[in-house]
């Protein structure tokens, strides 16, 4: 058995190693999409739901939250880039990888593994749609280290 909870944010980017002009050389955003795939750990548990929707929002909405308004960067872009970053936006949120779909894919599940370790959940996958025709997808079997530290500047 699979759950699927829906999550929709806010956020901007660049992503420095696009072929495209636009998307290298421009700030520019999206509004994002992202689904989480569940299933329970132990699927022989006799429960009717494998997890409450309302305790998983309240268990990973937080995080989901954070993404919101916020401004992507690659921690190994243009210093000068990313101290402006920092310096004009509030909500920053600092990858080490390029901030490319799939890169906000695997560090939302890695992410998102971390925060259900202790649940009666796991993460299966998630997907992460950045535009109405376009997502990425990142399975539980791919993860690797690609965690999000996120930098809020918000009093």
């Amino acid at each position: 058995m699979i759950i699927r909870k829906t999550f929709k944010w806010e956020s901007a980017h660049r992503v420095r190693s696009s072929t495209c002009g636009r998307c290298r050389d421009t700030l520019h955003g999206h509004s994002y999409i992202t689904e989480v795939y569940l299933s329970p750990v132990n699927p022989d548990s006799n429960d009717d739901m494998v997890m409450d929707f309302g305790d998983l929002k309240k268990v990973i909405g937080n995080f989901m939250d954070s993404l919101d308004h916020t401004t992507f960067i690659w921690l190994e872009d243009d210093p000068e880039y990313t101290d402006t970053i920092f310096k004009y936006s509030k909500r920053v949120v600092a990858m080490v990888k390029d901030p490319t779909a799939e890169n906000i894919a695997r560090a939302t599940l890695s992410n998102l593994v971390h925060l259900l370790k202790a649940s009666p959940v796991e993460v299966v996958k998630v997907r992460v749609h950045e535009t109405a025709t376009g997502y990425a997808e990142a399975e539980s079997f791919e993860l690797a280290d690609r965690m999000v530290v996120c930098h809020d500047n918000a009093d």
